[in-house]
């Protein structure tokens, strides 16, 4: 769903910096095109901003081409890992009682994730930026106001296309 977003908004927006794009276009895109009346806080787009910045390089202040690209590749990477880990998901977080696993399940899923974890972090070492778990914590505390989550009758946040 993402990935989709950020293609689109590459695809079909040119920024008011010949540079790039400013954050500030990437929420109104977004709140435009896919969200349902949930708005992207200044709080949360600086805190996605910093993901960006760690995760895919660049400035703060701007996103270019360059930063959409390897975002959607970032993206891709992710959901091609979230695919292989599928069927070890409830192992891994351990919601199954293991007396009732096989050993060979159990390494499966531990070879798996450490294959994933390792891609993964082959990919976002490239930029070499530390990202302090406070900064993390601060960003998941506003992406839960984001979604609404823990409301009573919270339908989430992301419409569907054709809707």
């Amino acid at each position: 769903m993402l990935s989709v977003g950020l293609k689109q908004f590459k695809n079909f927006t040119r920024g008011i910096d010949k540079k790039g794009r400013q954050p500030e276009e990437l929420r109104s895109f977004l709140q435009r095109n896919f969200l349902e009346g949930n708005t992207i806080s200044d709080s949360l787009l600086q805190e996605a901003m910093i993901i960006k910045q760690v995760m895919v390089g660049g400035d703060l202040d701007l996103i270019t081409d360059q930063d959409l690209d390897r975002g959607i590749e970032l993206l891709q990477i992710v959901q091609k890992h979230a695919v292989l880990l599928r069927p070890y998901i409830n192992i891994l977080t351990l919601s199954v009682d293991s007396s009732d696993l096989k050993d060979d399940e159990i390494e499966n899923a531990i070879e798996q994730m450490k294959k994933s974890a390792q891609h993964i972090g082959v990919v976002l070492g490239f930029n070499q930026k530390d990202y302090p778990f406070d900064r993390f914590r601060k960003f998941v505390t506003e992406f839960r106001r984001f979604l609404n989550w823990g409301n009573e009758g919270s339908s989430g946040a992301f419409r569907q296309q054709g809707q």
